[in-house]
């Protein structure tokens, strides 16, 4: 015995149809939201939102922010945002959070320079220099330095904070990018019968 139905070709042609349509709606918006949150995170970087200033505009951590145009793979598509990359390496590192304290050393120099600023902390006493400091303090005057200026071969730095830019960006977008990509049931499905 042998069962058919009628017309189940022309049926499955119409549902790839309609899968093939759907696919291509939410490729548009998909990228559609990654360019508004493109927007968004680099808006947050000028603005500060999320503890890290761009301070080189477009040339810094927020140049690095680019969207990445949806493809349809198979049945799925996929689309976003991507930043922190190249010269801009660091920013991989605001979002996810320094793993460990690392050695800062002079590249160009014999030592690092850096100018003292503030007050000293609560409860320490200044520090005074011994007179091997204040011949190596009359060297560097000689040399156009002033004694508000700090000396170093290495310094160790501390871990960096975890600062979210991207991640808070998403977060703070999640409901616009969920309307964006599932929107309206019917926008952008008529297919027709």
């Amino acid at each position: 015995m042998r069962a058919s139905l009628v017309g189940a070709e022309r049926m499955q042609r119409r549902l790839d149809s309609g899968i093939a349509k759907t696919l291509i709606v939410l490729k548009r918006r998909i990228d559609r939201a990654s360019v508004e949150l493109q927007a968004a995170i680099v808006r947050g970087l000028a603005a500060g939102t999320y503890g890290i200033f761009s301070r080189h505009g477009m040339s810094g951590l927020a140049g690095s922010v680019r969207v990445v145009p949806a493809e349809v793979e198979g049945e799925r598509v996929k689309g976003g945002v991507e930043g922190g990359g190249g010269t801009t390496s660091y920013g991989n590192v605001f979002e996810s959070g320094g793993e460990g304290s690392y050695e800062i050393r002079p590249v160009n120099a014999k030592a690092l320079v850096w100018l003292a600023y503030g007050t000293p902390a609560k409860g320490s006493k200044p520090r005074t220099m011994g007179a091997s400091g204040e011949r190596f303090m009359r060297k560097q005057k000689s040399f156009g330095f002033t004694k508000d200026m700090i000396f170093r071969a290495r310094v160790t730095h501390p871990p960096a904070k975890r600062r979210r830019w991207m991640g808070g960006a998403v977060a703070d977008m999640k409901s616009r990018i969920l309307e964006i990509v599932y929107g309206s049931a019917q926008e952008g499905f008529d297919f027709g019968g």
